[in-house]
């Protein structure tokens, strides 16, 4: 059974939040010995959360990126993560100055014994073994020398995390990932109709034609973040208990936040 909420379509977003995960890649001038002018690759990460658990915690061991067919590592230490963290802000895990070129994945490894907190308690999460070569993204973009380029990696836990039948949780990651500069972000809160808080109310940025572009959940202040959105414009959909709030006609632009303010759910 997977551990998550009926219909739910990931457009990503911490591994990440794992990841609400993001990586970025930032560029930079020429370098000090007057060569060619290099990049810079930083590291962070977001996640659209699980509505069943407190916490996902993680070890990030290492996060390496393909420069034309060559693994470089970018992350100085492991750094521990509770993934649930990441919803609405991002983590930072380390960057790295390199050459302009072709890039076409990254990946992520993870250390071991990763959990996953609920109301029945702490469970151990299984990756599933074979995977010795780390959790591997896709991407395809060329980072121009003095060029900033930004690499947004979203994590998904809710549908990376899978309840078996006997009762095991495994971690399989669900992450993709876009170009942070040609995407935006629409945040806001959720109310009740008396303009108080919802936590876990999920949110949807909906396509002219009624598909989802990414998903979110509300954290205990009510506030939630979509991720990863292509510039155009959305309606903003929010459900909880059988109740539902919309917002239509939401821009979204390019390298940028869209603030929708509250949406507030019939009583």
């Amino acid at each position: 059974m997977m551990y998550q909420l009926p219909g739910r379509a990931l457009a990503a977003a911490a591994l990440a939040g794992l990841v609400a995960s993001a990586l970025f890649i930032s560029g930079c001038g020429s370098d000090s010995s007057g060569g060619t002018a290099q990049g810079r690759l930083s590291v962070v990460m977001v996640d659209a959360p699980d509505p069943s658990a407190t916490a996902v915690d993680v070890t990030i061991t290492d996060v390496q990126a393909n420069v034309d067919g060559q693994w470089m590592s970018i992350m100085p230490e492991p750094r521990d993560l509770n993934l649930l963290a990441l919803a609405t802000a991002e983590a930072s895990l380390g960057s790295i100055t390199l050459p302009p070129g072709s890039y076409t994945q990254v990946r992520l490894f993870l250390g071991e014994s990763p959990t996953i907190t609920d109301a029945d308690g702490t469970h151990l999460l299984r990756v599933p073994s074979g995977d010795q070569t780390g959790l591997k993204v896709n991407v395809d973009h060329e980072v121009r020398p003095g060029v900033t380029t930004t690499l947004l990696l979203d994590f998904n836990v809710e549908q990376s995390v899978v309840l078996t039948g006997n009762g095991e949780y495994l971690l399989k990651p669900v992450i993709r990932g876009v170009v942070q500069e040609l995407t935006g972000t629409i945040s806001g809160v959720v109310t009740d109709f008396r303009g108080r808080p919802v936590k876990g109310a999920r949110v949807a940025a909906l396509l002219p034609d009624g598909s989802e572009a990414n998903t979110a959940l509300t954290q205990a202040d009510g506030a939630f973040k979509l991720w990863a959105l292509a510039p155009g414009t959305y309606t903003v959909e929010a459900t909880f208990a059988n109740k539902e709030a919309e917002q239509e006609g939401v821009a979204v632009a390019a390298g940028a936040d869209t603030a929708v303010g509250a949406l507030a759910l019939p009583q």
